[in-house]
């Protein structure tokens, strides 16, 4: 599971489509991780620095916000997970159809 989102390529702005499958795949990981009860990879810095580092540019600035407000060793995957869906959840917003012609 872990290497499945290692091979999601998410740091392209212009891409929205994926940083959203990339947030269902950690989301699904780090549900798993809960059900198995995986205390330890839910707090591995290193796989959190990994998916990270798979984010676009802007992305990272914006998740550095976030980790600067409580600590760099006091987030785990489910928080990465969580500020992930809501990153998701503003992009549904910018998503749009192409317009069709005729009208």
């Amino acid at each position: 599971m872990i290497s499945k989102i290692r091979g999601i390529q998410t740091n392209r702005e212009e891409r929205m489509e994926s940083i959203i499958k990339f947030s269902t795949s950690v989301k699904n990981l780090v549900a798993k991780m809960e059900t198995l009860n995986s205390v330890g990879h839910m707090t591995n810095q290193q796989l959190l620095e990994h998916f990270i580092h798979k984010l676009a540019i802007s992305m990272k600035m914006q998740w550095g916000m976030i980790a600067a407000t409580v600590g760099r060793e006091q987030h785990n995957l489910k928080d990465f997970s969580s500020w992930l869906e809501d990153i998701v959840f503003a992009a549904s917003f910018a998503i749009t159809s192409p317009p069709q012609s005729g009208h």
